[in-house]
């Protein structure tokens, strides 16, 4: 959990990272990896809709049926090889179909909290 990681300032700083991205997940879906990324988001309180690419579909397959119902997402898969991997070529992908990409959250926890690899690993 991460309260037995970070400092009291660091969790505070956390919450409110986590309070702007609830906020922007009112208006914009947030891309993750799996059910459990998501199940992770839902304890943080996000209630917007969350977007899970292991459906099956190819990884441009996918960003084309979200470039069609999307102009702008939030971007959060995991921060190990694979997720760095995926954040890429997808993110290049979208923005190639005109899809704003916000990888802000992704860079921030990156940096807040950089042992922590995975987004189910959210845990307060």
């Amino acid at each position: 959990m991460l309260r037995e990681m970070l400092s009291e300032e660091e969790l505070r700083e956390f919450e409110s990272l986590i309070e702007e991205l609830r906020e922007e997940n009112k208006n914009s879906p947030v891309l993750v990896e799996g059910k459990h990324d998501e199940r992770a988001l839902r304890n943080l309180g996000l209630r917007g809709e969350i977007i899970k690419l292991n459906e099956g579909k190819s990884v441009v397959n996918f960003a084309e049926k979200i470039a069609s119902r999307y102009s702008t997402i939030i971007l959060l898969f995991d921060w190990d090889e694979r997720g760095r991997k995926l954040t890429g070529e997808i993110a290049s992908l979208l923005r190639e179909m005109n899809v704003e990409v916000n990888l802000e959250f992704w860079v921030k926890i990156q940096g807040m909290i950089p042992h922590v690899s995975s987004v189910e690993e959210l845990r307060v």
